[in-house]
């Protein structure tokens, strides 16, 4: 999927370039130093605005690895700047969501 270019001295919203609608980072309850993204992923209707009133929609899961040692917020900032290139619905885990949407876009159901 590619975007638009952006307009010089503008950063493009790397959320909604992947049609992401909520999105949390915050630290695992029982390790504090481990870094959790969960997201929301909403298609867009026939017009390309969000979808109005369908419950079709996906919801992700991230746990980022805790390899260097820097901070939860740093490893939540750099994953906000990755997704700016990279989709990350194919870098996440699929957590819950419509079974039929993820396999209308050739995503894996979860299987535990």
């Amino acid at each position: 999927m590619e975007s638009s270019p952006t307009p010089p001295g503008e950063r493009p919203d790397p959320l909604s370039r992947w049609d992401i609608e909520r999105c949390w980072a915050l630290t695992d309850w029982c390790d504090p130093q481990r870094t959790l993204i969960q997201f929301s992923f909403v298609p867009p209707d026939s017009d390309g605005g969000p979808r109005e009133g369908g419950p079709a929609r996906l919801f992700f899961e991230w746990y980022l690895p805790d390899d260097d040692g820097s901070p939860p917020q740093d490893r939540a900032a750099a994953v906000l700047e990755q997704f700016a290139g990279s989709d990350p619905k194919g870098i996440a885990r699929l957590h819950e969501g419509s079974r039929a949407l993820a396999e209308s876009l050739g995503l894996n159901w979860r299987t535990d």
